[in-house]
């Protein structure tokens, strides 16, 4: 038998009798809690969940635009694809191929200062921050046990040199030389022979100029000059010679009448008969000579040696002329050979000891290698430095007069380069700032690395910033370079992938009529092929429209569409200029306006995004729950 049905009222009514609509005290306290809290958790559960749709239908974005990439859609995709043609309207741009590194900023030179010597610092003459120039004393260390030990060196120096210089003397005193001009007699040496020192070698005698010493009247004497005229007359021919005064003695002597005298030298030249036996008087003017004299040579003289050795070679024979300064002699002994070399290496010693002792008191004396600024300092006056010396750094300094950085660089590119090529550079440590630097080194020596060969050029920036502008570049800030091989500006270019194989080009011939095609975008459209920034979530809108991505702005040329296969088209063949990754420069056979087909440009943004939105069902703001009032549904209020 079945039961009877009940009404509403008996299914809401408790068992026990108490009616749903009338609670007790407690109950409806509870139930009044109920209702307050459960529209808010049913509000956060669903903000939840529509974030996580969210993100879910942006993940599911990427990978119906990586489907798409890879060719992976639905046949309705393929077919659009098919039936229509990625296209390119001509317009001007800029077109640039660059070099980009990176690298770390070192100052132009930099030095270590390191202390040679340990002692005390007694002088200090700088300060960190402090700009020096090079051999500027830094520091003095107490050198004063230095002093005596660099005194005895040089001593020790002095004398060696003497000792050397004069057995170099007596080296030269071996070389025998005549003092005088004239015919070389009395001389009987062979190489061998010993020579003594102050033996006499030889003699000279001038026979072409004869002298005669003839007195005269003193008082006669005042009247004469040196230079005057003479005759004289052979005693034993009575032939005349003609001479001159050669000087007049200054003393007079008394002759044996009681007359005062002076003797009058005269030099005559020798016509060949004139010896020293030859005698003669001599008038000069209106003077006659007190009496005859004989005729002497003008020089008789002999050559000792200054030096004692064996004669190793004869220059010089009797009967030879000699003209004075002449080599007659040289000698030769080894025994002077063998103190001189002794003396040589006696000398080079103690020099090298007055070096050795210089450079240590000079070690004690800290001096700036090279021009720049402090950046370190680690002693000062007072202070003692360790007893090994070697090693203690006194300071650093830096020039920073310039910055410089090193760049590896291609071997396909490094003949691209040349010094003082400006190079493009900005840090991620000054945001806003740019630089200039220029090329100042390309090494010819390369390294190579999994089959490719590297070389490195060294950039140097003279100009890096102030730190009134705050943009002041440091040593050791890592820096962006660009190096511009090629440059245009304002060309007419396409996309690389336009110009096929013999530089030909598909232009469409009337695009105006495809400007409004529903199979892609629309002329002017700008294409933006690469991937969505997913970096950041896209705030989900209050009507739960999703906006495409920025890039889209119309443009009338330099842009990017679609038009159907079915368009016609011709083929032209065009000259190229430089290229960068993505565009080429035209220089002739298209003009700025004409629409060409880019044979592998991918579907635009807006495409793969549609196609997104059409496969998903529509608005992605209306997931479950969204639009029905809080806590609706089957027995919920309002039923």
């Amino acid at each position: 038998m079945s039961e009877p049905k009940k009404t509403m009222e008996e299914l809401v009514t408790p068992a026990d009798g108490t009616s749903a609509g009338t609670p007790d005290t407690g109950t409806s306290q509870n139930t009044a809690k109920d209702t307050k809290k459960k529209p808010i958790r049913g509000n956060k559960r669903k903000k939840k969940l529509k974030k996580i749709l969210i993100w879910v239908l942006i993940i599911l974005a990427v990978i119906a635009f990586i489907g798409h990439k890879m060719g992976f859609f639905g046949q309705n995709a393929g077919a659009q694809n098919a039936e229509t043609y990625d296209t390119y309207s001509v317009g001007r741009r800029d077109i640039q191929n660059v070099l980009t590194g990176t690298g770390t900023l070192a100052p132009a030179d930099s030095y270590t200062v390191t202390a040679l010597a340990s002692g005390e610092i007694t002088e200090d003459y700088f300060e960190e921050g402090d700009v020096v120039t090079k051999d500027q004393l830094l520091m003095k260390i107490d050198s004063e046990n230095l002093v005596s030990s660099l005194e005895r060196a040089q001593n020790s120096y002095d004398n060696a040199k003497k000792s050397l210089s004069d057995l170099y003397k007596d080296r030269d005193d071996l070389t025998v030389r005549s003092d005088y001009s004239g015919i070389l007699q009395v001389m009987d040496l062979e190489v061998g022979d010993e020579v003594m020192k102050g033996a006499v070698i030889g003699s000279i005698i001038d026979r072409d100029t004869m002298l005669i010493d003839i007195p005269f009247m003193q008082a006669d004497t005042f009247g004469m000059a040196k230079g005057n005229t003479a005759v004289l007359t052979v005693s034993d021919t009575l032939e005349q010679i003609t001479g001159t005064i050669d000087k007049i003695s200054p003393s007079y002597k008394v002759n044996e009448n009681g007359v005062k005298t002076v003797d009058v030298t005269i030099a005559v030249k020798n016509p060949g008969v004139i010896t020293e036996n030859t005698s003669a008087t001599a008038k000069i003017g209106d003077y006659s000579c007190t009496e005859s004299a004989k005729f002497y040579y003008n020089v008789n003289k002999q050559i000792t040696s200054d030096g004692s050795g064996k004669v190793k070679t004869v220059v010089k024979d009797e009967g030879d002329y000699v003209n004075k300064g002449d080599t007659v002699l040289i000698l030769e002994s080894e025994t002077l050979d063998d103190s001189i070399d002794k003396a040589e290496r006696s000398l080079k010693e103690a020099a090298n000891s007055l070096k050795d002792a210089g450079d240590a008191f000079d070690n004690y004396e800290i001096t700036a290698p090279i021009s720049g600024t402090v950046v370190e300092k680690n002693y000062k006056q007072g202070e003692k430095i360790g007893s090994s010396g070697n090693g203690n750094t006194i300071a650093v300094i830096y020039d920073l007069s310039s910055l410089k950085f090193d760049m590896n660089i291609d071997e396909l590119d490094i003949d691209s380069l040349a010094l003082g090529q400006e190079v493009n550079i900005t840090s991620d440590a000054k945001p806003g700032k740019s630089y200039v630097g220029k090329i100042t080194n390309i090494s010819i020596q390369g390294t190579t690395s999994n089959g490719t060969t590297y070389y490195p050029i060294t950039v140097t920036l003279d100009d890096y910033g102030s730190d009134e502008d705050g943009g002041k570049l440091r040593p050791g800030m890592n820096i962006d370079a660009e190096i511009i091989l090629e440059k245009v500006e304002n060309v007419l270019a396409v996309p690389v992938d336009a110009v096929g194989r013999g530089n030909k080009v598909k232009v469409i011939k009337n695009p105006e009529a495809y400007a409004s095609s529903d199979t892609g975008m629309k002329q002017g459209e700008k294409d933006t092929t690469a991937m969505p920034d997913m970096s950041e979530a896209p705030d989900m809108p209050e009507n739960g429209e999703m906006t495409l991505p920025a890039g889209f702005t119309p443009s009338e040329n330099g842009s990017y569409s679609t038009v159907p296969k079915t368009a016609e088209y011709t083929e032209v063949t065009v000259e190229t200029g430089i290229s960068d990754d993505d565009y080429i420069e035209i220089t002739s056979g298209l003009e700025e306006g004409d629409v060409v087909i880019v044979e592998s440009s991918d579907r635009t943004a807006r495409d793969w995004q549609q196609q997104m939105m059409n496969g998903m069902g529509g608005n992605m703001g209306e997931g479950p729950g969204d639009g029905g009032p809080s806590g609706g549904g089957p027995g919920g209020p309002g039923m």
